[in-house]
Formats: structure tokens, sequence, C-alpha cells
């Protein structure tokens, strides 16, 4: 019995300190969201140019029409997992999200007039248990 209880109380502290995120409906592997780059473009006429790439760990490649959101604004990757997007400055939420993978996002990024932002989106698979 004392075996069990071990086994179980490991199992629960490797889950709990492990790279899981605890949903409603189970768990998801967390990815990883990156910036990569992010510096002033005065080419950009105050406008704020977003772009990056979205790579799925499941299917390890970049998923062509993964969503990407910007705060109310929303563009798809093309079939090289990239994705652009000009916006006015101010403060932003950014996610994306693909079938069969966890959301990953950003938020409160604060965009200046002229900002150039490069964001790298590592998702993980969503998994149930």
């Amino acid at each position: 019995m004392k075996k069990y209880v071990l086994t179980f109380l490991i199992l629960i502290i490797t889950v709990s300190c492990g790279p899981y995120r605890k949903t409603k409906h189970g768990y998801k592997i967390k990815g990883k969201t990156e910036i990569v780059f992010n510096g002033t473009d005065k080419s950009l006429n105050e406008k704020c140019l977003i772009s990056g790439f979205v790579y799925s760990r499941d299917t390890k490649d970049f998923p062509t029409s993964a969503r990407v959101k910007i705060g109310e604004f929303e563009t798809e990757t093309n079939e090289n997992g990239f994705f652009s997007l000009i916006v006015e400055p101010g403060i932003y939420n950014i996610s994306t999200n693909y079938i069969g993978n966890n959301e990953e996002k950003i938020e409160n990024v604060e965009l200046k007039k002229n900002t150039r932002l490069i964001i790298m989106f590592e998702l993980g698979t969503a998994a149930m248990y």
C-alpha cells in the first residue's frame, strides 16, 4: 500500500511541477512564445508591424491557416507558417491557436509608433487526461 501511495504522490508532484498547464478539460502541454525582435522602423509611417511564425511541436511543421489574433484584428498563417499584420500603436493581447494545439498568448504588449515586432509561437499539443 505504501508503494502505491508513494507512486501516486510522485506522479502528482511530477504533473504539478512539469510543463503542463491545467485547463477545465484536462491538461495541455505548454508551448513557448518568444518575441525575437522589437525595434523601430521609420518606414512604417507611424503604424506598427507585427509578424512572425507559428510552429507546431506536434506535427513538427509550420501550420497553414493557424489563427493569429492581435487585439480585435485577426489574420492566418500562410503555407510557411508566416503571419503579418499592420496595426495602429496601442496596447494589445496577441494570441494564436491551431486545431489540436493549445493557445499561446502574450498579454499587454505596448506598441509605440513605428514599432516592428517579430514573434515566434511554438504551440504545444493539447493533451487530455
